[in-house]
């Protein structure tokens, strides 16, 4: 994931931490590409992971007091992608450490694109037309 300008929310706080999170996913996913055991593995998931529910809350909170109508719809958004994510745990298996780590690779970044242009976005452009 790279990030640049067209991928704003309109949303400050969201889009000063964006950046910081999808260098730090990406960097975790190299380490991912390069783990060698089951528990390398699974660190790696889990700081994904963590990556994604620090975003995720600092959303939640923020439409939450906004009294963003499609808050339920977002947030449930997030807890079925932290499912997806909790499912590839099962999946940790030495041989197969390269082609898995790319499943999650192609995962997370098919999900987040989807995700800020079908709910970001529109989160960013309802509240701002409220201001």
């Amino acid at each position: 994931m790279v990030w640049n300008k067209t991928l704003e929310t309109g949303i400050e706080e969201v889009d000063e931490l964006y950046p910081i999170m999808i260098d730090n996913v990406n960097a975790i996913i190299r380490n991912l590409m390069a783990s060698r055991t089951v528990t390398d593995y699974k660190q790696n998931l889990d700081e994904i992971k963590k990556e994604f529910i620090r975003m995720f809350t600092l959303q939640e909170k923020l439409m939450y007091e906004q009294n963003y109508s499609q808050y339920y719809q977002h947030k449930h958004n997030h807890e079925t992608f932290i499912e997806s994510l909790n499912s590839l745990y099962g999946q940790a298996n030495a041989d197969y450490f390269g082609s898995t780590a790319v499943q999650v690779d192609n995962m997370v970044n098919n999900w987040f694109m989807q995700h800020l242009f079908k709910y970001d976005k529109l989160w960013g452009m309802m509240i701002n037309k409220k201001k």
